[in-house]
């Protein structure tokens, strides 16, 4: 269903860039592929998990765009696939193929479903840890609870926003286990039992997270933690950033919220705890976000994945009313406390299912005229040995490093003061790139007066077009090095 839904839906083979971070990404990968190690050369803010494995997906596909889309997609049908599992164990089918449907056609997952980007790979990882957990809590195996903690630390090591998981999920171990501690109070089940589970998953998590941080040497605090809580970040974002953009996020999926709603109120009203592990997700990471600054569109995964969950238990309250047989006898004597909530959220999944085909529709991409410069990259690629390039997916594509200082030059690397064009400039000079693109910040990089006359007079500007009708002043820029013949 999901592959059928990006393959119809997405123009993922012909777009040139969906977002920013996928050419960040797939440059760090390139560059470790080429046996650049991050960290201590390429500068890196986030975990290297994801670029290790992309550097040995180009072991066996090259470096693609459209390969590498392709195993992000798989990241995602790992996701969905272990969403579904959850669901269908504890709620049935129906409930959990409307749940997943639910979840693929929230906002901006088919588009983050092959954006080769962290988060859905990290959160896939995560899903797929409570699910082996909901497996330990059937069959009381020690290995799937070391498994689970395991899986997350991988996701952990993919990106760090996970994190906020792990005292859910403790205490999804917790309270199950003290249910079982009120029915039984043999030896297995007493309090150190339970303490000896949660220390388990906890060193899993310990274990496995340090182990791949000691192979890969990602204990880098200055790049994984402070580039991330430096105030300076916060300072360039205004308000609309915040509460605002998560509210207009959000209500892309209104249906979503009221049937989670109401299911949240039955499970309240039912005193079913466990089953209420969703809801602790979305209003934890919800809290989070309101306090986190800036906020992206693809954080809208960390709430869009609990609203579909909960959304799930609202079509099992409907779908439970009536496959019982009293319900007519209910809705006959007008009993409220039983027929109200199941008939809300009967009318919640109509709404719910009713906005399907309005969801149905492509996500946005990059315009492609950017590959005029990839050809032209390509035409000087066996005299060429660096790239600088603003925009790292160009290069890319013409197979062609940047300096490894410079392949993740973000906004909030810039704004954190962790790197200026001053540095940039001595990053100009010292690897001398045969070939420079400008297709980001033009105006901003050629504003320093250092890059400019740098360029002016050690580069030819060969290529020149504006890349937005809304902005003018955006325009594109390819440079080569004056002492290399312009001839292929």
């Amino acid at each position: 269903m999901l592959i059928l839904l990006v393959v119809f839906d997405i123009p993922f083979g012909r777009t040139f860039e969906f977002d920013n971070d996928e050419g960040i990404n797939l440059m760090k990968a390139f560059l470790y592929w080429k046996g650049i190690p991050l960290y201590t050369e390429t500068w890196n803010d986030q975990p290297p998990l994801l670029t290790v494995i992309l550097s040995a997906w180009f072991n066996i596909v090259g470096s693609s765009v459209v390969a590498t889309r392709l195993l992000i997609l798989g990241f995602s049908i790992l996701l969905i696939g272990s969403f579904y599992q959850i669901l269908k164990d504890k709620l049935g089918r129906l409930p959990a193929l409307l749940g997943s449907l639910f979840l693929m056609l929230s906002w901006s997952y088919a588009k983050l479903s092959v954006s080769v980007m962290i988060g859905l790979p990290s959160l896939a990882l995560a899903v797929l840890s409570v699910y082996i957990l909901t497996l330990y809590q059937r069959y009381h195996h020690k290995i799937l609870l070391i498994l689970s903690g395991g899986l997350l630390a991988l996701s952990l090591q993919v990106k760090l926003f996970t994190v906020f998981l792990i005292p859910l999920v403790v205490l999804l171990i917790l309270i199950p286990e003290q249910a079982i501690k009120k029915a039984d109070q043999d030896k297995q089940n007493s309090l150190s039992s339970v303490i000896k589970k949660v220390a388990l998953w906890l060193g899993s998590v310990a274990i496995t997270y340090l182990a791949i941080g000691g192979l890969f040497n990602s204990i880098h605090y200055d790049q994984l933690w402070q580039s991330h809580v430096e105030d300076s970040i916060k300072n360039q974002y205004d308000a609309t950033n915040g509460v605002p953009y998560l509210l207009s996020i959000i209500r892309n999926d209104l249906d979503l919220v009221g049937l989670a709603a109401i299911a949240t109120l039955s499970l309240f009203l039912q005193r079913r705890w466990a089953d209420l592990f969703p809801f602790a997700w979305f209003l934890t990471a919800l809290l989070l976000l309101l306090n986190h600054r800036p906020i992206w569109y693809h954080h809208y995964l960390l709430l869009s994945i609990p609203l579909a969950w909960l959304a799930a238990y609202g079509v099992a309250i409907a779908v439970e009313f009536f496959r019982q047989a009293e319900w007519r006898d209910w809705m006959q004597s007008l009993n409220v406390k039983r027929i109200v909530i199941p008939g809300v959220a009967l009318i919640l999944m109509g709404v719910a299912i009713a906005s399907i085909p309005a969801k149905i529709a492509s996500p946005w991409g990059r315009p492609s005229s950017q590959w005029e410069i990839v050809e032209i990259l390509e035409q000087h690629r066996d005299q060429t040995r660096w790239v600088f390039s603003d925009r790292p997916i160009i290069p890319f594509y013409a197979a062609l490093p940047v300096p490894p200082e410079v392949a993740v030059l973000s906004n909030k690397r810039l704004a954190a003061g962790n790197f200026t064009y001053d540095n940039l400039l001595e990053v100009l000079q010292t690897y001398r790139p045969e070939q420079v693109v400008l297709a980001r910040r033009t105006q901003e990089i050629k504003s320093h007066r250092g890059i400019y006359r740098f360029l002016r007079q050690n580069y030819t500007r060969t290529y020149a077009k504006a890349y937005s009708r809304s902005d003018p002043t955006a325009i594109a820029e390819h440079y080569l090095i004056k002492d290399l013949p312009q001839g292929s």
